[in-house]
């Protein structure tokens, strides 16, 4: 079977940038497309290969993808939501350090420094 092509693949609504989403949420959409393009990917690899096969045509770019999503400043409630769900795989769990930019940002949009 050929290898699902993330760039090519069927788009989906997701996928899209609507209008008025920040540049945070258009990455957002962009990532969604391309774990969803990772889940329908069906590998005939094993083992090794097939790990090597998901990070060049999926988890490569989706790792880019939330460092540029983390490094940017969150402008909206939904940027910030944005990065949460990232951050935590959509809430299917998280040992997050205090320290992380995730908390510090949140800290900062509800005017705690610390």
């Amino acid at each position: 079977m050929a290898e699902t092509d993330p760039t090519t693949a069927p788009h989906t609504s997701e996928d899209r940038a609507l209008e008025g989403d920040t540049p945070i949420l258009a990455l957002f959409r962009r990532h969604r497309a391309i774990e969803e393009a990772a889940r329908r990917h069906v590998s005939t690899a094993t083992g090794r290969a097939e790990d090597e096969e998901m990070e060049r045509l999926f988890y490569g770019r989706m790792f880019g993808i939330e460092r540029e999503i983390m490094a940017r400043p969150s402008t909206s409630a939904a940027d910030m939501a944005a990065k949460m769900l990232i951050a935590h795989g959509d809430g299917e769990g998280s040992c997050l350090h205090s320290g992380h930019p995730v908390w510090v940002e949140a800290r900062r949009l509800v005017g705690i420094d610390a």
